[in-house]
């Protein structure tokens, strides 16, 4: 049997492929007992937010005997997983990402990159690599809107965040600030800055339910100050650009969350916006930190184990 399998948890398997070779038989009395057998054996123990990605695994036996062996292998594995953001990831058996923030600031680095497609570990994200950079992107960064300013925190430490905007269309940032409205309840307050003129609120949704509570800005915060953010857009835009009430937002979310839940929070929102499309950004603004390289982020881990 060749599987390709994401463990997010011991008890959250996920296995792309299964190739079963045999008997027609044997095959068969495999395919249907496999799944269940498969998810109650005791596979490696990760950490609470920890993703562990093997790359295959191959062992031999019936179909009685083939999930403990497979569970005994993806133990060895996983003894011996590299660092996703290490070279040696790409040889490796097994990659181990720290955390989903981790995960995903690696998935937007290779992105940003062009090498997503050609490396193993993504294979299970074929549905997002195969549509349109921009469109890949803002998906990503929209599967957990309540946690993106803390993800964009972890790209900005490894110097990406400057491509990330060059490449989010204004398309995908509307896509986006739709995922982050039906998160947090801001549906108006984004509405209102898209469409400042606009009666009412249409084509934004809103959060189901009671309003989540938003979540907690980042500790670097300065990295979503006015000025920072106003370097990052590209060229000459409208303050109504998706790309513009994206950055604005992401300045209010850092500065005064509540005050994005506030019946004025549309004009607010606008307000800030305004001030973004007329900052005149300063070379100081722009110039990379010493730190800012691949790897030296808060999250990036001191030896490389995937």
């Amino acid at each position: 049997m060749n599987a390709a399998a994401r463990l997010a948890a011991a008890a959250d398997l996920q296995v792309g492929r299964v190739v079963l070779r045999g008997s027609a038989t044997a095959v068969e009395q495999a395919r249907a007992t496999l799944p269940a057998a498969l998810a109650r054996m005791r596979w490696p123990a990760v950490g609470e937010d920890e993703i562990l990605v093997l790359r295959r695994l191959a062992v031999r036996g019936d179909a009685a005997e083939i999930p403990a062996r497979a569970a005994v292998a993806a133990g060895e594995l996983a003894r011996h997983a590299a660092d996703p953001w290490s070279p040696a990831a790409d040889s490796a058996d097994a990659v181990r990402f720290r955390s989903q923030l981790d995960y995903r600031a690696c998935l937007i680095h290779d992105l940003l990159a062009g090498t997503a497609a050609r490396r193993w570990l993504w294979r299970h994200r074929a549905a997002l690599l195969a549509r349109p950079p921009a469109d890949a992107l803002a998906d990503l960064l929209g599967e957990d809107a309540l946690a993106l300013p803390a993800l964009l925190d972890r790209v900005a430490a490894r110097a990406a965040l400057p491509a990330l905007w060059r490449a989010l269309a204004a398309p995908a940032a509307r896509e986006l600030l739709h995922a982050i409205a039906a998160a947090t309840g801001w549906g108006h307050a984004i509405a209102v800055a898209l469409e400042p003129g606009a009666s009412r609120a249409t084509n934004v949704p809103q959060a189901a339910g009671p309003t989540p509570r938003a979540a907690a800005p980042p500790a670097a915060s300065a990295r979503f100050s006015l000025g920072v953010l106003a370097a990052g857009l590209p060229g000459k835009l409208p303050a109504t650009d998706p790309r513009v009430v994206l950055h604005a937002l992401l300045a209010q979310w850092s500065a005064a969350p509540a005050a994005l839940a506030r019946s004025d929070a549309g004009e607010r929102l606008h307000e800030t916006a305004r001030e973004l499309v007329g900052a005149a950004p300063t070379a100081a603004m722009t110039r990379p930190t010493a730190n800012a390289a691949r790897g030296a982020g808060p999250d990036a881990p001191a030896s490389a184990t995937t």
